[in-house]
């Protein structure tokens, strides 16, 4: 099952040069290994198995491993491009920890990849049984909606659901790097449009048609003024 989500992966993940990404539950590093070996991109992963950390950097020296958990990513804010999980998210400890951890060291832009069995729902409940009756055993199989959920919570967004017979892969994009953007902004969601209009500014000298639109949200005690430079950019500021 490993290899066939591996596969998968390796083809719905796009690489591109200068990117860093993160493998969490490595292993022997195989599939790190598989996405860089195109692109001058730098390979990190953890494991919880010193023993395997240990193997998997005698065999691939190029990447950088370290032993570590889920709920905890040893990482700088911002970090990774891409955070991929191959058929590990079921054993997570507490994988909504983990998706907000995820959040935080993705860039603004970022994507995770979370690649498990795709299980009919019976066959899912019944899976899962072990970890309701025996509290030290907490392997779980989550459903989409679950994953999902978990995404929503820590501020991801455009998700994307592939299923291919038994295989799921699910993926959430960071579209604001989670506080530090938002603070950066002073851009909170949900926010409601209040009234838009329409008018012209100069920019270098050349009038350039704009439309304004004002906003209320719930988290900030100002209002929120979007200027939209048509056919140009986009500016953020708020009401004094």
């Amino acid at each position: 099952m490993k290899k066939s989500l591996r596969k998968e992966m390796l083809k719905k993940i796009c690489v591109r040069d200068g990117d860093k990404i993160l493998d969490v539950g490595c292993g022997d590093g195989t599939l790190l290994t598989e996405l860089i070996q195109w692109r001058d991109a730098e390979g990190y992963g953890i494991d919880p198995s010193e023993d395997v950390i240990r193997q998997a950097g005698d065999a691939h020296p190029e990447l950088h491993l370290e032993t570590g958990y889920s709920d905890f990513l040893p990482y700088d804010d911002n970090t990774f491009r891409i955070i991929t999980v191959c058929d590990d998210f079921h054993t997570f400890k507490d994988p909504e920890k983990f998706v907000s951890e995820a959040a935080r060291v993705l860039t603004p832009g970022g994507r995770l990849y979370i690649a498990e069995a795709a299980l009919p729902e019976p066959v899912r409940i019944l899976a899962n049984l072990p970890s309701y009756l025996i509290p030290s055993r907490k392997n779980k199989y989550h459903s989409t909606y679950e994953v999902l959920d978990y995404f929503k919570n820590a501020g991801l967004t455009k998700f994307r659901v592939y299923k291919k017979k038994q295989l799921l892969l699910v993926s959430g994009k960071n579209w604001l790097s989670h506080l530090q953007d938002r603070q950066k902004y002073n851009f909170c969601l949900p926010c409601f449009l209040i009234f838009q209009q329409r008018g012209s500014v100069r920019r270098n000298h050349i009038p350039v048609p704009v439309k304004t639109l004002f906003f209320i949200s719930l988290h900030c005690s100002r209002p929120i003024v979007i200027t939209v430079y048509i056919n140009h950019a986009v500016s953020f500021r708020n009401c004094r």
